[in-house]
């Protein structure tokens, strides 16, 4: 282990880099008092153009990967065919892959009449937002 690095002497099972222990649940955690720094940093000093930085979840065979790309820059990579952004358990958005003709790969939170749901967003008919465009819509 690491500088800084303790096993978890109450055993709960697991690390602390830091003050406290992890919570409940968690296997690690990373307690610092640095304002405005980063807690945790993947650095890949590699200069092979192929290189990534990459944080990954993973539960059985899904898996999420938080990655630097030296090409692309900053991206989400998910072994499935969805993305959702979650907050205050509210699904803000959702990308999928278009189940039919028409469709995009966007599912959007929206408020309608003071009401809040999500509405799929769809493509129009040739032309519909002027010409050599086509409009973005969402059913009422």
């Amino acid at each position: 282990m690491g500088e800084g690095w303790q096993y978890d002497r109450e055993n709960t099972g697991g690390f602390v880099f830091g003050r406290s222990l992890p919570l409940a649940g968690y296997f690690g955690a990373f307690v610092k008092d640095w304002a405005g720094a980063s807690l945790l940093a993947i650095v890949n000093n590699s200069t092979d153009g192929a290189a990534r930085a990459r944080l990954q979840a993973r539960v059985g065979a899904k898996s999420v990967n938080l990655e630097c790309d030296p090409g692309t820059g900053g991206r989400l990579v998910s072994t499935d065919d969805y993305w959702g952004l979650i907050a205050a358990g509210l699904t803000l958005a959702v990308f999928q892959a278009p189940a039919a003709d028409n469709q995009t790969s966007a599912t959007l939170l929206t408020k309608i009449g003071g009401v809040t749901v999500t509405k799929k967003v769809k493509i129009g008919a040739a032309d519909s937002g002027g010409a050599g465009y086509r409009m973005l819509r969402v059913e009422n």
